[in-house]
Parts: C-alpha cells; sequence; structure tokens
C-alpha cells in the first residue's frame, strides 16, 4: 500500500544518518532560496528602481545560469567527492545571495552576475547531491526516498515565504 511504501522509506531515511541530514539540507536550501526568488520582483522594483525590464534580466539570468550549470555539470561529471562539491555550492550560493542582498541600488549588473551565477551553481549541487543519493539507495525504493525528499522539501516553499512575507 502506499502508506506502507512510505513508512518503509521513512525507515531507510532513519536508518541511514547521512541521507536524513541531505534531506535537511535540501529542505533548508529551499527554505531559505524560495522567498529568494519568490521576492525578486520587489527586489528589481523597489530597490533596484526599475520595471520589467529589471526583473526579466533577473529571472533571465537565473534560467541562463541554471542551463549554463547543468551543461557545464554533464559536460564535467562533476567531483569525485560530490559530498564536498554540495558543500562548496551551498557556501557559493549563500555568499552570491549575500553580495545581492548588499549591492547598492546603482549596481544592477552586479545583482545580475549574483543572480547569474546562483542559477550556475544551483544544479552542480542538486546533481551531487543526487548523484550520492542514487548511488547509496538501492534502485527498488529510489523512487519512495526521493518522493519523500521532494515533499519535505516542497513543504519548506509555503513556510519560507510565510516567514519572509513579513519582511518584505
Amino acid at each position: 500500500s502506499m502508506r506502507g511504501e512510505i513508512a518503509e522509506g521513512i525507515r531507510f531515511l532513519r536508518s541511514w544518518r547521512g541521507a536524513l541530514l541531505l534531506v535537511g539540507v535540501f529542505m533548508l536550501v529551499n527554505l531559505l532560496l524560495e522567498p529568494v526568488f519568490s521576492l525578486m520582483p520587489i527586489l528589481a522594483v523597489e530597490h533596484f528602481g526599475g520595471a520589467a525590464w529589471e526583473f526579466a534580466a533577473l529571472q533571465s539570468a537565473v534560467g541562463i545560469g541554471m542551463f549554463s550549470g547543468g551543461i557545464a555539470l554533464g559536460v564535467w561529471g562533476g567531483h569525485k567527492r560530490r559530498i564536498f562539491t554540495s558543500l562548496v555550492c551551498l557556501v557559493l550560493i549563500g555568499g552570491f545571495i549575500s553580495v545581492v542582498g548588499v549591492t547598492p541600488s546603482t549596481l544592477f549588473l552586479l545583482a545580475v552576475t549574483m543572480v547569474l551565477m546562483v542559477g550556475f551553481v544551483l544544479p552542480i549541487l542538486n546533481g551531487s547531491i543526487m548523484a550520492v543519493m542514487q548511488v547509496a539507495i538501492p534502485p527498488a525504493i529510489q523512487g519512495r526516498i526521493f518522493s519523500l525528499i521532494n515533499s519535505g522539501a516542497t513543504a519548506m516553499t509555503p513556510l519560507g515565504l510565510a516567514i519572509a512575507g513579513p519582511f518584505s
């Protein structure tokens, strides 16, 4: 039954501390990043004094960065130490987002560049973590585990927005 399969996936995650930690990382990243992307229109209009063009530039930069990062990971194949790669990517994303947060309104191109870099690093982060999970999780239960990971990460979206909304 579906309930039994979910319970089996939860048991597996509980038995492997590293996997549980990775799920927590996915959840934390979604909690923190979703508001950043959702509040980008306010950043473009209120902080940078722009309009549709500035917002489109920021959104396009994220998309171009993600596309480029995905291609780069596909060509490169990733580092042998995937967890190390993931941690470096997390630090880079935090740094890039922090730079956007302190960018003066006169340096819009710096913000676009940093958002492009966030987009570039995201697929490398996700690809590295998913590769670790695919190697370590038995194929027979990968679907259950990945569903739990995605459910947990997605559940953080409304929570992140609820927290960030009043600050915006």
